[in-house]
C-alpha cells in the first residue's frame, strides 16, 4: 500500500521528505474534502517503499475543468 503526501502550492513542484508521507487512508479524506471545497484539482504524491518509487497524481472534480467545454464522448 503506497503512502501519501499533499503537495500544496508554492511547494508542490520537489518531492517532499519521507517524514511528510501518511498512510493514503488517512490523508484522502482530507485532500477530497478540499477538492470539493475549492472546485479545484489538488496534487498529491505516492511512495511506494517496497519499490522505492514515487508517483505524482493530480485529483479533479467529477466537473473538471469547468471552464473548457470537452467533446462528447462517443462509444
Amino acid at each position: 500500500m503506497p503512502k501519501m503526501a499533499w503537495l500544496e502550492k508554492p511547494h508542490w513542484m520537489a518531492p517532499p521528505p519521507l517524514s511528510a508521507f501518511r498512510p493514503a487512508g488517512a490523508l484522502l479524506p482530507a485532500v477530497i474534502e478540499k477538492m470539493h471545497a475549492w472546485r479545484s484539482p489538488q496534487q498529491v504524491m505516492l511512495y511506494y517503499p517496497e519499490q522505492q518509487r514515487y508517483e505524482r497524481l493530480f485529483l479533479v472534480p467529477d466537473d473538471w475543468p469547468r471552464q473548457v467545454p470537452l467533446p462528447p464522448v462517443e462509444g
